[in-house]
């Protein structure tokens, strides 16, 4: 390691310690290294996203690139997993608004 912030893996440290700290104010810098040339980074990206603003990650249209990772399945795996979720509570609040729509009151 040359000390150069250029070390994949010093992102990777930096970005693990901001997720670590729920660390607010760095969230739309982390979402640009979402394109990190690093898998290892793009994975602890996720991980600090998941842990500062999970229903902001759920929305990102970068999981649907994520989700077709090849050079690290962990990453591919974490971003259908959100996906999934995503799509899980956009049913409920549907169902759930359906519902309250149709119910009635008994005379």
């Amino acid at each position: 390691m040359n000390g150069s912030f250029d070390d994949w893996d010093m992102r990777a440290a930096c970005v693990q310690a901001l997720g670590q700290l729920r660390a607010t104010a760095a969230r739309d810098r982390l979402v640009g290294m979402l394109a990190d040339d690093q898998a290892e980074v793009r994975l602890q990206v996720l991980l600090a996203l998941d842990r500062i603003d999970p229903e902001g990650l759920r929305q990102l249209p970068d999981l649907e690139r994520l989700a077709r990772e090849r050079d690290h399945w962990k990453i591919a795996d974490m971003a259908k997993r959100l996906i999934r979720e995503a799509k899980a509570r956009e049913f409920e609040g549907a169902a759930a608004t359906a519902s309250g729509g149709t119910q009635t009151a008994n005379p």
